[in-house]
């Protein structure tokens, strides 16, 4: 891919702004140094810090609302976090170190620091003070000097996107231009110095190296100030002049907040597709700088030295593929796929697409894309994209490797879906042989390729090219190269549990590469057409696969689940080949009686093996049929859980409630609801009753009736607003003017053995308490403070007081 020279992955932390008030409604707990008085917060309880707090001893917590008292000092530590619904006082001291998170949730709030926030961030490994460090501004209202001091003040860079034209390729680093593209600017100009006292942008990417003779290892930075937080807009504007050449728009930016982002919420926000994002501006993929290779004056770039365009690697909605400088055996091979997080504060290139209508568009970041737990160096987070996913690699001994992606994706097809999806790369030039895979009607080399889903069985085959540039020798004559193809990991149950062949038309070979790695020779030159990729022995009989071909047409689509024969005509003849049917791990010789089973409501697979005279397999495939077990009548088991789902309302009382199960459903599916631990069976008359504000969890499972068997599994949160946060007096004739009170507390909660009501009045005397379970079963009564909780399982139940002068009171409870 043409993704620029320059960098090393950087991974300094980043702030947030946060500020305001701890909110009204949410209930508080206070840390003393030791202990929290009101149990540990959570989403709806506010923290207040009155002790040193320190994560590595004390833990994570989550809360509605975050105060730091002056004096105190609270410490992030690396793989740990902070998390905060909404704002954040800091009055004392909050570190984050390299690899902690501190994460707001909500966009729209604040944090207000009236004390000392500072970011700790340590680079990645470099070998010397050359290699440059690809980086984002950490905190609010800093210049360049401020952030980058302790950096090589002659080399600190960003870049214009508006200044990118690549419409000439030059030749090695010699000065010699011919017509096309080659990754680079053609005046480079697109590189700007940073001065020292310029502002360092929020959300903008920076290029810096260490001071001369600085030497190899980490450098530590300190950053101190408003951390950023909430919505952020970096704008760009994309050079058109050379857009009919397709050159590439170079867009450098970074995650600008104190945790990692998600690359697919990323995405999300700013790739753009004309229906679903017309704001978006992004082509869908991003670019990282691995800095395994040093410069080079050979390299391409305008500078005496220059870095390789293969030290960067590349994600996508299908997945990711290492840097190619990177082969297998290198001590941080495994450490250089990204796999869905983008470090805080790690700058990267993503690019301008040619399909957005405007030449000028913004960049989005917000809250909705932080994590709590995608800090750590870059390339350590679970991957992206669809279960299935093959990686190929190509090595020579002359130290060619290069490494292409085929995944599949519900999301994908088999044509060219996009950089999203279809991750497109450039021709190398010089010494050097690359793989692609090849997608039918273009004419693009693909490093990473997505299919669809349903691509996916024992008959796909996988078009895959090879372009070999090693140049001619000195008097003349072709220069053969050896290669090497090997599979570098799979994923997912087909790909784990096949077995993968190549076949090389040019030499009629059929290699099995799950058992060795395919090697071979090749002249210089393009070659679309001499690999394929597939699931099938390439050796199979063409004969036994004609047999297969006349059983699979025997096998018809079904509209009822259930037992069938297949249908053989009458008179078959099957004494040529043995024939076997495999259906859930079982063998059975296929005769004109044998039965297969369509079990599942949508794609049934079973396996037909065909035996020669000599009793050898000579084929073997799998036959697929897509069943509608209920002819129509029921729909998709996630549609109907999504039409159960947007039939359920927040609520602005307490009560008895019903969750609707539609009458069409019912005879299709089961459905069970799990509200916070309390599992309840739905039927037509089947209620919920809530007597507590909160956000409540209702976990729905679906269950296919013809099958027995869970079909689908989903959550949503249910926001009850029972009282208004006003009072009410059970005394009070006027029903209007009753009002609810919030002025008790239970602790400890969450409770394990006791609890005990402490009211904020003392002169309150408790006269009833009832203790409830999220259905409204009434489960004690007592006229004690404390409460024995004796017998009662772990979930969230409902305390109701009335004392002596006609309060009511209501809380929540925790029982562990």
């Amino acid at each position: 891919m043409k993704k620029q020279l320059f960098g090393i992955l950087c991974f300094l932390f980043i702030s947030i702004s946060y500020a305001q008030i701890i909110i009204p409604g949410c209930t508080s707990t206070t840390w003393d140094g030791t202990t929290w008085s009101n149990g540990a917060p959570n989403g709806n309880i506010s923290a207040v810090i009155a002790g040193d707090y320190n994560t590595l001893t004390d833990g994570n917590f989550s809360c509605c609302e975050l105060l730091i008292n002056t004096g105190v000092l609270v410490t992030i530590t690396d793989n740990l976090f902070i998390s905060v619904r909404r704002n954040a006082i800091i009055n004392g001291n909050l570190v984050v170190q390299t690899q902690g998170s501190f994460v707001q949730i909500e966009d729209g709030t604040s944090f207000n620091l009236n004390g000392n926030a500072t970011v700790n961030k340590t680079t990645a490994p470099y070998d010397s003070a050359t290699e440059v460090t690809y980086w984002s501004p950490p905190v609010e209202g800093q210049t360049i000097d401020d952030v980058f001091g302790a950096t090589y003040g002659g080399y600190r860079y960003y870049f214009k996107t508006e200044n990118f034209e690549d419409s000439q390729e030059e030749i090695g680093n010699t000065g010699v231009f011919i017509a096309g593209q080659d990754g680079f600017d053609d005046d480079y100009n697109s590189w700007t110095f940073a001065n020292t006292t310029d502002p360092a942008e929020t959300g903008v990417g920076y290029i810096a190296r260490q001071a001369p003779g600085t030497p190899a290892g980490t450098t530590d930075y300190t950053f101190s100030g408003q951390f950023h937080n909430g919505i952020i807009t970096v704008p760009i504007t994309r050079n058109d002049d050379n857009l009919a050449n397709e050159d590439e728009n170079p867009i450098f930016i970074g995650n600008p907040y104190a945790s990692g982002i998600s690359v697919e919420k990323f995405f999300e926000a700013n790739t753009y597709h004309p229906i679903n994002n017309p704001n978006g501006i992004i082509g869908g993929y991003a670019a990282f700088w691995s800095a395994h290779t040093p410069p080079s004056g050979n390299n391409q770039g305008g500078q005496v030295l220059n870095f390789l365009n293969i030290d960067y690697a590349y994600i996508n909605s299908m997945g990711a593929v290492r840097p190619s400088s990177v082969q297998v055996g290198d001590p941080d091979y495994d450490d250089v796929l990204p796999n869905g997080s983008i470090a805080s504060a790690q700058g990267f290139f993503v690019n301008y697409s040619d399909d957005a209508p405007s030449a000028t568009g913004d960049i989005i970041f917000n809250n909705g894309m932080r994590e709590v737990d995608g800090n750590e160096q870059f390339f350590r987070t679970a991957n992206t994209g669809g279960d299935n996913k093959l990686w190929l690699n190509l090595n020579s001994p002359t130290g060619v490797n290069h490494n292409i992606l085929i995944g599949y994706a519900d999301a994908a097809t088999s044509g060219d879906d996009g950089q999203a999806y279809d991750l497109r790369m450039s021709t190398p030039r010089g010494a050097y042989g690359i793989i692609y895979s090849n997608i039918d009607g273009s004419d693009e080399k693909y490093n990473i390729q997505g299919k669809n889903t349903y691509d996916l069985n024992r008959s796909e085959k996988i078009s895959i090219g090879l372009f070999n540039s090693v140049e001619s020798a000195e008097d003349g004559s072709a220069t053969i190269t050896e290669y090497t193809i090997s599979i570098s990991d799979v994923k997912g149950d087909f790909m784990s549990n096949r077995k993968i062949y190549i076949n090389d038309t040019l030499l009629d070979i059929c290699h099995d590469l799950t058992a060795s790695s395919y090697t071979f020779t090749s002249e210089v030159g393009e070659f679309n057409d001499r690999f394929t990729l597939s699931f099938l022995d390439c050796s199979f009989s063409d004969t036994c696969s004609a047999v297969f071909d006349e059983v699979a047409s025997f096998v018809e689509k079904r509209t009822q689940c259930g037992k069938y024969t297949i249908n053989f005509p009458g008179g078959y003849d099957f004494s040529a080949n043995d024939l076997v049917l495999t259906q859930d791990g079982v063998d059975t010789q296929l005769t004109e009686d044998t039965n297969v089973y369509f079990i599942e409501n949508g794609i049934n697979e079973f396996t037909i093996s065909v035996y020669d005279s000599n009793k050898q397999l000579c084929y073997s495939n799998e036959i697929i049929r897509e069943v509608d077990c209920f002819n129509d009548k029921c729909g998709d088991c996630e549609d109907a859980y999504y039409d159960i789902v947007d039939l359920i309302q927040d609520r602005n009382q307490c009560g008895k409630f019903k969750i609707v199960f539609p009458k069409r459903l019912r005879d299709c599916y089961s459905l069970v609801v799990d509200a916070n631990g309390i599992i309840i069976p739905m039927e037509e008359n089947t209620t919920i009753r809530y007597q507590e504000d909160g956000i409540f969890t209702l976990n729905i499972t679906l269950y296919d009736k013809e099958t027995g068997k869970e079909c689908y599994t989903g959550s949503t949160l249910l926001t009850v607003d029972c009282y208004g946060s006003t009072n009410r007096n059970v005394n009070s004739d006027d029903e209007d003017t009753i009002e609810f009170s919030k002025g008790m507390k239970l602790f400890p909660n969450p409770a394990t053995n006791e609890f005990t009501v402490k009211f904020d009045d003392a002169s309150e005397v408790l006269q009833q308490l009832t203790l409830k379970n999220i259905m409204g079963k009434v489960l004690k009564l007592s006229n004690s403070e404390t409460v024995q909780l004796n017998g009662l399982r772990t979930g969230i139940y409902f305390v109701e007081i009335v004392t002596k002068d006609g309060n009511v009171y209501r809380k929540q409870l925790i029982v562990k």
